[in-house]
């Protein structure tokens, strides 16, 4: 398997909100250099191919890697666990997970 399955658009956003900087403005890393320093690759047969933790979370679609791989989350209308409100499941890389799962929470909360 390739490192090209792994996205770098979605690596670079969770750097940045993060706030690492290997990804600063002005910082120009090439991205099997950004790849490594994450240890997101590993060489094998002198070539890199990607650690599960690249596949579950900076692939378009990790299902494609781990079959039923997906968050879900569930909003119930009391606190025993009855008359259910909301279920979402996320079947997409964690940095759109997050974007969305906070998106949720400040309208909850707001």
């Amino acid at each position: 398997m390739s490192i090209d399955v792994i996205s770098p658009t979605l690596v670079r956003n969770f750097l940045s909100d993060i706030k690492r900087e290997l990804v600063a403005p002005g910082n120009v890393v090439p991205e099997l250099d950004l790849y490594r320093n994450m240890r997101i690759t590993t060489p094998i047969n002198s070539h890199e191919v990607p650690r599960n933790i690249a596949l579950l979370f900076f692939v378009d679609n990790p299902e494609e890697y781990f079959p039923g791989a997906r968050i879900e989350i569930v909003q119930f209308g009391d606190d025993a666990g009855g008359n259910l409100i909301e279920e979402k499941i996320f079947r997409r890389p964690e940095p759109r997970f997050r974007e969305s799962y906070e998106s949720r929470r400040r309208k909850k909360d707001g």
